[in-house]
């Protein structure tokens, strides 16, 4: 694979494809999979489908990485290692402890896609993509969902995209 030059990495400006290229801009040609918002869908799905194992979502880097364990995908060894080193009262027990996922058709084939996406990463770029551009694009999808200070829980600040407000006299169709 051709590797980007500084020039053509500029030129990718979204802030999820910034997010997703800090692991994966060195990529030419990145296929749609490999393009930030992509694979941030497909967290929203093993999160959908994690979510009726483990009754609640993530709060944190090792939660987190412990849901994306139990649903199927496997992290670095380093990774790996902290989860099984943490302390049996930390919040990501519960999810390592939870029923594994990936019981369905659809949940499968996003989690080999997600899977396909890291296992395509050099051992420096699988390192950044589950430290930094998981918990960003994780933080990120948490605040659609109505978590606000989710970014700024996972220690990456406040989220730079610009806040959507509702308009001061919206238009109503409806009489």
């Amino acid at each position: 694979m051709a590797r980007v030059t500084e020039p053509e990495a500029k030129l990718k400006k979204g802030f999820l494809q910034k997010t997703f290229n800090a692991a994966a801009g060195w990529i030419h040609d990145i296929p749609d999979i490999k393009k930030g918002v992509e694979v941030q869908a497909r967290l929203h799905e093993i999160m959908i489908d994690g979510y009726k194992r483990w009754g609640r979502m993530p709060q944190n880097r090792d939660e987190l990485w412990a849901a994306m364990k139990n649903a199927g995908v496997k992290p670095p060894p380093e990774i790996a290692q902290h989860l099984s080193s943490l302390p049996e009262n930390s919040g990501a027990r519960h999810f390592l402890s939870c029923k594994k996922g990936g019981i369905i058709d659809k949940a499968i084939g996003t989690i080999s896609e997600i899977q396909a996406v890291v296992n395509s990463f050099s051992k420096a770029g699988k390192d950044t993509f589950w430290r930094q551009t998981l918990p960003e694009l994780y933080s990120d999808l948490i605040e659609m969902y109505g978590d606000r200070p989710g970014r700024e829980r996972f220690g990456l600040g406040i989220n730079p995209k610009q806040a959507v407000s509702a308009p001061k006299n919206p238009v109503s169709t409806f009489s």
